[in-house]
């Protein structure tokens, strides 16, 4: 055995090579446990300190990933289920609400808090918190909204999630300026702060403090005072408003009349919807148009209530309306400027429905009411204080709809028609009779009271402009009268007392031909067209509707020239004489055979006999009625005159006949030559023949012709009467001038009994030249001239009026020589007897009683002071006593 020394190795290389086993070493136990327990120890520590660190630094983490925008807290909508409850004054203190939110993470932090969620914190929670709402920068908070305990799902980018909540009131005031502030404004911004609690999974729950701006694009809270039916231009939100239907179905019991309607109203907002109960709205007038939205300066005009309104968002939602109007004395608003007293309230209601029947659109104003239905203040409980106040405190201009029907007035015609032409300008009176439609949206009785039309007149229906206008100064009484077969139909009629008529500029050619069919053709026809205003009672109040316009005709029967039957002259009545005429009053009948009444004035006729004219008479007053009519006219015989005045209208005619002749050919100019050389002695004579035939008893035809420059002053109606002429057969003259005669054999005389035939005028012989016959035969002839001397006459032979004529005394001398009535014998005039002549025979024969004579005379006589040569009086038949003494 080998020996080793201390140093020498233990083991040889060879011992080693030798060797085929391992050497193993193994710890002992002790030292393995210890390293355990320490390396446990470690991680525990480790893992206390991560967590301690966690909870002590995951605030300010989140905050900063919060504040950073690493974490977004997302608003996306919020829906108003109710309002209340409401307390005894109409007060609430919550409002509910359903709210769609989320939480949305950054891209990177995504990654990192889904990895932690999963595989370290597990689920991730919102600690039920409480979150104040600000109104902008308002430094009082509108209230407090509560979050419940909601699940967040880190592992996904944006988490999401809806719960209902109560919105806790905390400052009315602040709250509906709220309300108001979204009506107006397109954007409306709340800032959310306060305290949220996060528990992410096993670690203890986070507070970090929220501070967020929120913006609501088209903010529904801005329907809440728009519940009506209008849309309002301008605003976001709400540019979408259909009015289905809208009526009055009648009188209301508390007042006015009853209104009711169906809107569809869009809620565009993504953001929130509402549930708003039962809720009162007033609708106003503006007192002038585009004025500013200013409470004073509105008038209301009704109350209505929409119920169980929703205004879901990013849909159409239907609202049914009820109510009144509250007009004038129905208006519950003391103090009000909405009163009737005020006149200019008057007529801005009145213009609004005049615009309503004319189917035009009127601008209204809108509000929350002050008032419920019955008139009652607001004290609603379905509505709070708050949401009351804002809707009162906003205005809205929307535009009210017309009635879908606009002929308000069907038709309009004039009957009765009365043409007044005295004055410069005609004057038309006539019963207006109006049929009148109200609307099938108006079920409520209506008395029209007043009409006020302006009518323009036009030949005919396709008449391109009216030729005429007739407008009546001040309104007219009517008379309303309901259709029983028709509901809703009116008749109104109204008489129209001296309206102006005026002839439009240029449409004189239209004007007289409808006067050519009004005088001559059997029918007259014409259309009418306008505008009417109407004065109404109705449970509405009393208001005027304004500028309706209408449509109709004018049908007259014509006067066919009155002609048919032709006028006719019934009396003529010599009433004096002066040196340069006679004057006459001439009696006329004349027919009217249509429905039209004239009123001519002062009407000038020519008096023309033979184709001459030989007078002129005057109508003053001239009236046509219907059927027969009555005139009295002033006339004057007077032929020199009339040929001063021809010959002046010669050369005023002439002048244009000669203008129009150098135009159109010589024969006017040839027409005028001829008028110009117009013969004033050949009107003289006629004017004396028609004298002698007249008194002589003799039918006669004179010709009544307004062929005159001045039958009328009125230039409307000149050319008419200038085409006026008629033909009549005078009434025969039955009053003799010669009533009878005596004749002395054997002294050669006759004394002539005369009668003056005129009342009121005398008459003179001036000179007599007659002749008697006795069946033909010549039996004396008479000549004396009463104005020449050496016949020891006293003078001309004067015929007293007959109505001064006093009863003449017996004559002594001669029983049978007694006068007879009134009438004046002349002197013994000398007789040259046709000796040996049958008549004289038959003068012999009647010797102590007498004969009859026919008596033709040419007399020179003054009719007042008019002297007229050669007269010539024809009497049949003149009793002649026969004498034989001196």
């Amino acid at each position: 055995m080998e020996e080793h020394s201390e140093t020498s190795p233990l083991l040889t290389e060879a011992s080693r090579n030798e060797s085929s086993e391992p050497v193993r070493s193994f710890p002992k136990p002790w030292r393995t446990s210890s390293r355990v327990c320490f390396l446990a120890f470690l991680f525990f520590l480790l893992l206390g300190f991560t967590v301690a660190l966690l909870a002590i630094l995951a605030p300010q983490i989140v905050q900063h990933l919060l504040d950073t925008g690493a974490v977004d807290v997302l608003f996306e909508k919020a829906e108003i289920t109710d309002v209340g409850p409401g307390g005894n004054e109409g007060t609430a203190t919550s409002v509910g609400i359903h709210v769609t939110a989320g939480v949305k993470l950054s891209d990177k932090l995504s990654s990192i808090a889904g990895w932690m969620s999963q595989h370290v914190l597990g689920q991730a929670f919102i600690d039920p918190s409480d979150l104040e709402i600000f109104n902008d920068q308002e430094p009082y908070a509108l209230g407090v909204i509560t979050l419940p305990d909601l699940p967040l799902d880190l592992t996904q980018r944006e988490s999401r999630f809806e719960f209902d909540t109560r919105f806790e009131i905390q400052n009315e005031t602040a709250l509906a300026e709220f309300c108001r502030d979204a009506v107006q404004m397109e954007n409306v911004r709340w800032k959310i702060r306060g305290p949220v609690g996060m528990k992410p999974g096993w670690l203890p729950v986070v507070r970090m403090g929220l501070e967020k701006e929120v913006v609501l694009q088209d903010f529904d809270i801005h329907i809440l005072s728009l519940l009506l039916l209008f849309r309002i231009t301008g605003m976001n939100g709400l540019q979408d408003v259909r009015m289905e239907s809208v009526s009055f179905p009648g009188e209301h019991p508390d007042g006015g009349i009853s209104l009711e309607a169906e809107v569809m109203i869009y809620n565009p907002s993504n953001a929130l919807s509402f549930t708003l109960g039962d809720v009162e709205f007033a609708i106003y007038l503006p007192l002038e148009d585009g004025q500013s939205l200013d409470h004073g300066g509105d008038m209301m005009i009704a109350i209505v209530q929409a119920k169980d309104v929703k205004l879901l968002g990013q849909q159409f939602n239907r609202l049914a309306l009820t109510g009144r109007t509250v007009f004038g004395d129905n208006n519950p608003s003391v103090g009000e400027l909405s009163r009737t007293t005020d006149t200019r309230r008057e007529q801005v209601f009145d213009r609004f429905l005049s615009r309503y029947l004319k189917g035009q659109s009127s601008l209204v104003h809108v509000r929350g009411s002050p008032f419920d239905r019955d008139g009652d203040t607001n004290n609603s409980n379905t509505t709070p204080e708050w949401l009351r106040t804002a809707l009162q405190s906003v205005t809205l201009s929307v535009p009210f709809p017309g009635s879908p029907t606009t002929d308000f007035v069907r038709s309009l015609s004039i009957s009765n028609i009365s043409i007044d032409f005295e004055s410069e300008s005609p004057l038309i009176s006539g019963i207006a009779l109006a049929t009148i439609r109200t609307p099938d949206t108006m079920r409520f009785s209506i008395n029209i009271i007043q009409i006020h039309p302006i009518v323009y007149v036009f030949l005919n229906a396709s008449s391109p402009n009216p030729f005429a206008k007739l407008a009546p100064a001040e309104p007219s009484p009517a008379l309303t009268t309901p259709d029983n077969d028709t509901v809703g139909q009116l008749f109104v009629e109204s008489r129209i007392v001296k309206a102006p008529f005026t002839l439009l500029q240029g449409m004189d050619e239209d004007f007289e031909k409808f006067m050519n069919k009004t005088f001559y053709d059997t029918e007259s026809r014409v259309t009418i067209r306008g505008t009417v205003d109407a004065a109404v009672e109705s449970p509405l109040g009393k208001f005027t509707v304004r500028d309706l316009e209408f449509e109709g005709e004018i049908v007259t029967k014509g006067m066919q020239g009155l002609v048919h039957p032709p006028p006719n002259v019934t009396s003529i009545t010599i009433t004096s004489g002066t040196p340069d005429a006679i004057s006459l009053l001439a009696s006329f009948i004349i027919f009217n055979p249509s429905n039209v009444v004239l009123s001519l004035g002062t009407a000038n006729f020519d008096l023309v006999y033979g184709g001459e004219v030989i007078g002129n008479t005057t109508i003053n007053g001239f009236k046509l009625a219907l059927g027969w009519n009555n005139v009295t006219s002033l006339g004057y015989f007077n032929p020199d005159a009339a040929r001063d005045r021809h010959q002046i209208a010669a050369k005023m005619i002439g002048a244009n006949l000669l203008a129009r002749g150098a135009r159109e050919g010589d024969e006017h100019a040839g027409n005028m030559d001829q008028m110009q050389k117009w013969d004033g002695k050949r009107a003289w004579r006629k004017g004396v023949e028609f004298l002698s035939k007249y008194i002589s008893g003799e039918e006669i035809t004179l010709t009544i012709d307004g062929n005159r420059t001045d039958s009328s002053s009125n230039p409307y109606l000149l050319p008419l009467l200038q085409q006026f002429t008629f033909t009549t057969k005078l009434p025969l003259f039955t009053d003799m001038l010669l009533v009878n005669s005596t004749m002395h054999i054997l002294s050669s005389t006759i004394i002539l009994w005369l009668r003056n035939p005129l009342p009121n005028t005398s008459v003179k012989i001036l000179a007599l030249n007659a002749t008697a016959e006795y069946k033909g035969h010549l039996v004396a002839k008479i000549a004396v001239d009463f104005e020449t001397d050496g016949n020891s006459w006293s003078g001309p032979v004067v015929l007293p009026p007959r109505n001064a004529t006093e009863k003449m005394r017996d004559d002594k001398d001669d029983e049978n020589d007694d006068p007879i009535d009134d009438t004046i014998p002349t002197p013994r005039l000398p007789v040259e007897y046709n000796i040996g002549s049958i008549g004289y025979e038959g003068i012999k024969r009647a010797l102590g009683g007498s004969i009859e004579v026919d008596v033709i005379s040419r007399c020179r006589m003054m009719v007042g002071e008019m002297h007229i040569e050669d007269i010539v009086y024809v009497r049949n038949g003149v009793v002649t006593r026969v004498r034989k003494g001196y």
